[in-house]
């Protein structure tokens, strides 16, 4: 035992100390590229850098990573015995993912959920008389005061705002793109233009989110010269008198318009995952329902939607998880106000609008608790689904 210990402590301490060797002497030497290829560039030096940087980090990531594995398989198999080895290949392959999660995600969220027990508090002298700067001011320093933070937006009326907003994206944008999607998979699925119509659908989901914006809010747009709307919506109902107006600022129903865009990015996601779907749906299945005398509407809602449920709980999943961590549409459009906070936005103005980081930690652990009942809906789904196979 302890010699098995030893010789795995042995292959830790190897990748560990060689790897990190390796790629700070690449990185090292692969910079004394940087002023030479700046001199031959057509473009400019600062641009040269940031490309040249960009190459040298993902291609040393990438051999780095292929050493590796290349050297903790070849190591193991040295040191280790072949039944030990069959136990600690597994672990090295997961054993990046584990450190990286842990540097990046359960590290910072730890880090996050401390920072928001924490707060300014005043420095105080042993008489109870706080403690002064030079200029006078009292001193602050950061101190434990519980769940502080967590009351004080319990009783904030932008909270609440935002937890009504996000409901109302939770219910909206989900419920909609897979209605969509499935709409439109289902009937373009036997169409001679299915493809072109699946390839127009698709086409918002290549586009960024603050680009998305940017469209629709020139598209939302109010304004103009000589009595034209720069606004597609405005010109269009000109006609009919309608107000101009900048449609995604309309207090509480500019919310359903900003949503409108996140289901026109994300349809095409919906659209292209039940594509593949319905064409795994067994054809025997649904001319036994034809048969048996079952209209087209039957057939989809009693035979072929039971056999892809699996598919839609998986989109739907993905889509409460991308609506509660939307922040770039809002951002873009600068729809800042109450009535149109989401948990992220309001974490963004929280934290650089009003500078107050903890509270904004307090946001940040109430937007990540939100997404766990998602989490553990999926566990229980696929535990479900093995123990049915």
């Amino acid at each position: 035992m302890t010699q098995n210990i030893f010789r795995i402590t042995l292959l830790t301490a190897a990748v560990a100390i060689l790897l990190p060797l390796t790629a700070t002497l690449l990185f090292t030497l692969s910079s004394l590229l940087e002023t030479p290829l700046a001199a031959i560039s057509p473009l400019s030096p600062h641009a040269t850098l940031k490309i040249t940087f960009a190459l040298r980090t993902v291609i040393i990531a990438i051999t780095i990573s292929l050493l590796y594995f290349y050297t903790s398989n070849t190591l193991a198999k040295k040191i280790c015995p072949p039944h030990l080895n069959e136990h600690i290949q597994p672990w090295l392959f997961l054993a990046p993912t584990i450190l990286l999660l842990t540097l990046f995600l359960i590290y910072p969220a730890l880090e996050t959920f401390r920072l928001s027990l924490t707060s300014d508090i005043p420095t105080l002298n042993p008489d109870g008389t706080p403690v002064l700067n030079d200029a006078g001011q009292p001193r602050f320093t950061k101190g434990f005061i519980g769940i502080q933070n967590y009351t004080f937006l319990l009783a904030s009326e932008d909270f609440w705002f935002a937890i009504r907003n996000s409901i109302l994206w939770l219910v909206v944008v989900p419920t909609s793109c897979i209605a969509l999607g499935m709409t439109i998979a289902v009937i373009t699925d036997k169409s001679p233009y299915g493809g072109f119509v699946k390839s127009i659908v698709f086409v918002p989901l290549a586009i960024s989110f603050v680009g998305a914006a940017v469209i629709w809010r020139n598209i939302y747009a109010a304004g103009g010269a000589g009595g034209y709307q720069i606004g597609l919506v405005n010109a269009l109902l000109k006609p009919f008198n309608v107000e101009p107006r900048f449609w995604y600022e309309v207090q509480f129903w500019g919310n359903f318009f900003m949503m409108s865009i996140l289901i026109w990015i994300q349809t095409g996601f919906a659209m292209v995952i039940f594509s593949a779907a319905l064409r795994g749906v067994p054809e025997e299945t649904i001319e036994a329902a034809r048969i048996d005398g079952a209209s087209e509407t039957q057939t989809f809602f009693r035979i072929i939607l039971p056999q892809i449920y699996g598919t839609v709980l998986v989109v739907w999943t993905t889509l409460v998880i991308l609506v509660l961590k939307v922040f770039d549409i809002p951002f873009a459009l600068t729809a800042n106000k109450s009535d149109k906070l989401l948990l992220a936005t309001l974490m963004e103005q929280t934290r650089n609008a009003q500078r107050e980081e903890e509270i904004a930690a307090a946001v940040a652990i109430i937007l990540m608790l939100t997404i766990v009942p998602v989490i553990l809906f999926n566990v229980w789904r696929t535990r479900k689904a093995i123990s049915n196979d």
